[in-house]
């Protein structure tokens, strides 16, 4: 995080930049707001780095809290299952407001917990449930944008 705040850098040239690289992204096809909203969008190769690692950090804590917390709460909370439904919901919004999410960056913000929910569950059912332990030693063994989307991947580097 510290990485990311001494890197910012407001110059309006740079907001001109960005904009010219989203148009030309749609005039491609693809959505430039996929990648994490505005400030993805404005956001200088090198912050997207540094961008990249704490989405990572945040996948996995998201999605690890999410699975722990669905899990012990089917078995203490009264209406869990509901209110997991309800937050189901809620992350595949459309419409005007599902347009607003993805401009601040919510839809990606959103998007973490699903994933980071598949990469503990994947962690889980191959290796156990203690397998998970490396990622919380350091930053070094947290796993990477593309590990979170290959599971087997992380364990073999941290094995």
């Amino acid at each position: 995080m510290n990485q990311q705040l001494e890197s910012i850098d407001p110059d309006p040239k740079r907001v001109v930049s960005a904009v010219r690289s989203a148009l030309e992204e749609m005039r491609r096809g693809r959505n430039p707001l996929d990648d994490g909203g505005l400030v993805a969008l404005l956001a200088t190769p090198e912050h997207r780095g540094t961008i990249g690692k704490v989405q990572s950090l945040m996948t996995l804590l998201e999605g690890h809290g999410n699975r722990v917390m669905n899990e012990l709460g089917a078995r203490h909370v009264r209406g869990q299952a509901r209110m997991a439904r309800v937050l189901e919901a809620r992350r595949h919004t459309g419409g005007t407001t599902g347009f607003f999410h993805k401009l601040i960056g919510l839809e990606a913000k959103l998007r973490q917990y699903e994933v980071g929910e598949a990469f503990v569950a994947a962690i889980e059912a191959q290796a156990g449930a203690r397998a998970i332990d490396p990622a919380w030693r350091g930053p070094e063994w947290l796993p990477t944008a593309d590990e979170l989307d290959d599971p087997p991947r992380w364990l073999a580097r941290v094995a």
